[in-house]
Protein backbone atom coordinates (compact mmCIF):
# COMPACT_ATOMS: atom_id res chain seq x y z
CA UNK A 1 0.00 0.00 0.00
CA UNK A 2 1.16 3.56 -1.38
CA UNK A 3 1.68 6.11 1.80
CA UNK A 4 -1.15 8.06 0.00
CA UNK A 5 -3.62 5.33 0.30
CA UNK A 6 -3.07 5.30 3.80
CA UNK A 7 -4.41 7.46 7.23
CA UNK A 8 -1.74 9.04 9.53
CA UNK A 9 -2.51 9.31 12.53
CA UNK A 10 -3.04 13.01 14.02
CA UNK A 11 -3.89 15.05 17.07
CA UNK A 12 -6.78 17.47 17.46
CA UNK A 13 -5.63 20.38 19.81
CA UNK A 14 -6.17 19.74 23.41
CA UNK A 15 -9.59 20.28 25.31
CA UNK A 16 -9.09 21.36 28.41
CA UNK A 17 -11.64 22.66 31.63
CA UNK A 18 -9.87 24.19 34.71
CA UNK A 19 -10.84 22.45 38.00
CA UNK A 20 -13.08 25.83 39.09
CA UNK A 21 -15.53 24.62 35.77
CA UNK A 22 -15.61 20.81 36.83
CA UNK A 23 -19.57 20.91 38.49
CA UNK A 24 -21.64 18.15 40.05
CA UNK A 25 -23.61 17.10 36.66
CA UNK A 26 -22.07 16.84 33.72
CA UNK A 27 -19.99 19.54 32.08
CA UNK A 28 -18.31 19.42 28.40
CA UNK A 29 -13.70 19.51 28.04
CA UNK A 30 -14.20 22.17 25.09
CA UNK A 31 -15.80 21.16 21.48
CA UNK A 32 -16.58 18.30 19.88
CA UNK A 33 -14.24 15.91 17.98
CA UNK A 34 -15.60 16.74 14.58
CA UNK A 35 -13.48 13.69 12.71
CA UNK A 36 -14.08 10.11 13.52
CA UNK A 37 -11.58 9.63 16.58
CA UNK A 38 -9.42 6.32 16.81
CA UNK A 39 -7.78 7.28 20.27
CA UNK A 40 -9.19 9.18 22.76
CA UNK A 41 -6.98 10.12 25.85
CA UNK A 42 -8.15 12.11 29.13
CA UNK A 43 -5.80 13.37 31.50
CA UNK A 44 -7.56 14.24 35.09
CA UNK A 45 -4.40 16.41 37.39
CA UNK A 46 -7.27 17.66 39.52
CA UNK A 47 -6.55 16.71 43.21
CA UNK A 48 -10.44 14.79 43.11
CA UNK A 49 -11.62 11.26 41.28
CA UNK A 50 -13.89 12.76 38.56
CA UNK A 51 -16.66 10.65 36.94
CA UNK A 52 -16.37 10.59 32.93
CA UNK A 53 -18.87 9.97 29.82
CA UNK A 54 -18.26 10.15 25.93
CA UNK A 55 -21.39 11.82 25.13
CA UNK A 56 -22.13 13.73 28.31
CA UNK A 57 -25.43 12.04 28.50
CA UNK A 58 -24.33 9.09 31.44
CA UNK A 59 -21.53 8.05 33.96
CA UNK A 60 -19.63 6.35 32.01
CA UNK A 61 -15.85 6.06 33.46
CA UNK A 62 -14.08 6.65 37.11
CA UNK A 63 -11.36 8.71 36.68
CA UNK A 64 -9.47 9.06 39.75
CA UNK A 65 -7.00 11.77 40.41
CA UNK A 66 -3.89 12.25 38.97
CA UNK A 67 -4.21 9.79 36.22
CA UNK A 68 -4.98 9.21 32.84
CA UNK A 69 -6.83 7.20 30.44
CA UNK A 70 -6.86 6.07 26.85
CA UNK A 71 -9.40 4.23 24.77
CA UNK A 72 -7.50 2.39 21.83
CA UNK A 73 -10.14 1.73 19.39
CA UNK A 74 -7.86 0.63 16.78
CA UNK A 75 -6.47 -1.61 18.70
CA UNK A 76 -10.02 -4.47 18.27
CA UNK A 77 -10.23 -6.02 14.80
CA UNK A 78 -13.21 -6.07 13.17
CA UNK A 79 -15.17 -7.31 10.06
CA UNK A 80 -16.04 -3.97 9.02
CA UNK A 81 -14.03 -2.74 6.19
CA UNK A 82 -14.07 0.71 7.76
CA UNK A 83 -12.94 -0.63 11.26
CA UNK A 84 -13.82 0.80 14.87
CA UNK A 85 -14.19 4.29 15.59
CA UNK A 86 -15.76 6.93 17.88
CA UNK A 87 -17.88 8.68 15.99
CA UNK A 88 -17.27 12.58 15.18
CA UNK A 89 -19.88 14.16 17.78
CA UNK A 90 -18.08 12.41 20.42
CA UNK A 91 -17.85 15.42 23.25
CA UNK A 92 -15.87 13.95 26.57
CA UNK A 93 -17.63 15.44 29.77
CA UNK A 94 -16.62 14.88 33.84
CA UNK A 95 -18.17 15.92 36.81
CA UNK A 96 -17.27 15.90 40.71
CA UNK A 97 -18.86 13.54 43.04
CA UNK A 98 -20.01 15.74 45.51
CA UNK A 99 -16.28 17.66 46.51
CA UNK A 100 -15.21 20.11 43.80
CA UNK A 101 -11.64 19.74 43.02
CA UNK A 102 -9.37 22.65 44.42
CA UNK A 103 -6.18 22.16 41.24
CA UNK A 104 -5.51 20.72 38.23
CA UNK A 105 -7.26 20.55 34.57
CA UNK A 106 -8.67 17.55 32.71
CA UNK A 107 -7.09 17.51 29.46
CA UNK A 108 -8.88 15.13 26.78
CA UNK A 109 -7.00 14.60 23.54
CA UNK A 110 -8.81 13.21 20.47
CA UNK A 111 -6.60 11.09 17.89
CA UNK A 112 -8.07 10.97 14.28
CA UNK A 113 -6.89 9.60 10.84
CA UNK A 114 -5.65 12.27 8.15
CA UNK A 115 -4.87 11.72 4.76
CA UNK A 116 -3.28 15.01 3.71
Amino acid sequence: MAASDSLRLAALPLRTLAFGSVGATLTFVGAMAGDSVYILKVDNTTNQDLIGSLFGTQDEFLLPSLSGMIIDVTANKTNNAQGLFLPANVRFAVRHQGVAPASGTVGVTYLVGDNR
